[in-house]
């Protein structure tokens, strides 16, 4: 778990910091740059908290359910809530930059594999309810492209 100083900044200090994180992150201009600096900045324990939630605002705007998005990713139930709680009350920044990440073609083809194989872990293939359920559901994002 992150650990964060009990010594209390100046509000003016902690102003300041923080406009410099926010503008360090938006001179990253390329993918590689930006890879570059957070792997500098990040632990990997950081790194895959990030991405995990990243997942799970993606995973639950998709419209799957707590327990399979817990499932799936291996987090608490909180985590999710949190998440979920988030993507509620502002969730515009997760909604954008998913929206943008989905009408990337490059990762649109790539959520869609990751869905599947979602599918696939949550609906075993022994019962032939669930081949109907997995159809269906393949059909209709075929039809819908874009979750958001």
């Amino acid at each position: 778990m992150p650990q964060v100083s009990k010594r209390i900044l100046h509000k003016d200090v902690e102003k300041r910091i923080f406009s410099l994180f926010w503008m360090a992150i938006t001179r990253c201009k390329s993918q590689e740059k930006t890879i570059e600096f957070l792997t500098d900045l990040l632990t990997p324990t950081e790194q895959l908290m990030l991405a995990k939630r990243i997942s799970i605002a993606f995973l639950l705007l998709r419209g799957y359910r707590y327990e399979s998005v817990m499932g799936l990713l291996k987090v608490s139930r909180s985590t999710v809530a949190f998440v979920g709680l988030s993507l509620k009350e502002k969730g515009s920044g997760y909604r954008q930059i998913l929206s943008t990440i989905r009408h990337n073609e490059q990762f649109s083809n790539a959520l869609d594999k990751i869905d599947e194989a979602f599918e696939d872990i949550f609906l075993p293939p022994r019962n032939p309810a669930n081949h109907r359920i997995r159809n269906r559901n393949r059909r209709e994002k075929r039809l819908t492209k874009s979750p958001f």
